[in-house]
C-alpha cells in the first residue's frame, strides 16, 4: 500500500501549531479563572508535543489548527446539556460541534468500508461460494470497528466522555485506517509464524508480506474474515498438513501448467509424421 504523504514540520508548520496550542490553553486558564464552578466542563488542555504525536500530514495540522481556533471564537465556550445524557453531563458549545463534525467524517468512511467488505464473493480455499460477504453477515472484528459510530450515550460519564473525544481525534486523522491494515495484515503473519513451522508456509508469507492491503482483504474477508486456520486451532497436531495446504490453496494458489511440447537433441520441436 502507497505510503502516505507526511509532514515535514516546517518553521511554518511549528509556529501555526504552537499558536493555536497556546491560544486554546490561556482561553481555557482564563474561563478556570473567572468561573472555577465550569473547570470540569472544559476541554483539556493540550501541548504541542501531544498534537504532533496526533498529526500524521499536513491535511490533519489544518484541521487540528482549525479546530483549536475555533475554541477561541466568542461564545465557543458556552455550557450546553450532552443530548439525552441520564447524568445531565456539561459540555462546551464548541466541543459539542466539534464531535459532530467528527462523526460526520468517522462514519462516512465507516459506512464505505463496510460496503466495499459486504460486496466481496465469498470462497472457500479460493473457489467461489456463490454468495457475497454481506449476506453471510461481518465478523466480529469487522462490525466492532465499522458499526456507526455515537457521540454519545445515555449513561456516558465524565471520564467516558473524555475517553470517546480522544478516539474520535484519533481516527480522524488522515493514516488512522491505513495504520490499522498494516497492523492487521502484520498480526495476520505473525499469527501464521507462531501457529506453523516457518519452512512449510514461506511462500504464503512472503506472498502476503509482498501483497497490497486491498488484495490481502478481499482474499481474507472472501475467505470468511477470521484468524481460524492461522491461531493454534485446537485440532491442529491432527490436521495439521491440511491447514497448511489450505493455506497453501488460499494464498499461493498453484498457476496451470503449460503443456510440454517434446523437443529434439537441438531444442526445436520434433515434427510430427503424418499418416499417409
Amino acid at each position: 500500500m502507497p505510503r502516505l504523504p507526511g509532514i515535514s514540520w516546517n518553521e511554518n508548520q511549528n509556529d501555526q501549531l504552537k499558536k493555536a496550542v497556546r491560544n486554546f490553553n490561556a482561553k481555557i486558564s482564563r474561563l478556570e479563572k473567572k468561573n472555577p464552578q465550569m473547570k470540569n466542563a472544559l476541554p483539556e488542555k493540550v501541548s504541542v508535543r501531544q498534537m504532533k504525536e496526533l498529526i500524521d500530514t499536513r491535511t490533519d495540522l489544518q484541521r487540528e489548527v482549525k479546530a483549536l481556533q475555533r475554541f477561541t471564537q466568542r461564545g465557543a465556550e458556552e455550557l450546553v446539556n450532552v443530548p439525552g445524557n441520564e447524568y445531565n453531563l456539561k459540555i462546551t458549545k464548541w466541543q459539542k460541534k466539534e464531535m459532530g463534525i467528527r462523526l460526520s467524517t468517522i462514519n462516512k468512511k465507516r459506512n464505505k468500508r463496510r460496503k466495499e467488505i459486504a460486496d466481496i464473493d465469498m470462497t472457500y480455499k479460493g473457489e467461489e461460494l456463490g454468495y457475497k460477504r454481506g449476506e453471510l453477515g461481518m465478523g466480529s472484528m469487522d462490525e466492532n470497528a465499522l458499526k456507526p459510530m455515537k457521540s454519545f450515550t445515555r449513561y456516558m460519564n465524565r471520564a467516558d466522555l473524555k475517553m470517546k473525544w480522544k478516539n474520535m481525534q484519533i481516527e480522524s486523522q488522515t493514516s488512522y485506517w491505513h495504520k490499522r491494515e498494516m497492523q492487521h495484515k502484520q498480526e495476520y503473519i505473525d499469527s501464521i509464524k507462531r501457529t506453523y513451522n516457518t519452512k512449510d508456509v514461506k511462500d504464503v508469507i512472503k506472498t502476503i508480506e509482498e501483497m497490497d492491503y486491498p488484495t490481502f482483504r478481499k482474499i481474507f474477508e472472501a475467505e470468511g474474515g477470521t484468524f481460524e486456520f492461522v491461531s493454534d486451532p485446537p485440532d491442529l497436531n491432527e490436521k495439521y498438513n491440511e491447514y497448511v495446504e489450505a493455506l497453501k490453496t488460499t494464498w499461493t494458489p498453484e498457476k496451470p501448467k503449460a503443456k510440454s511440447v517434446p523437443k529434439n537433441s537441438k531444442g526445436k520441436k520434433k515434427a510430427t509424421k503424418r499418416r499417409k
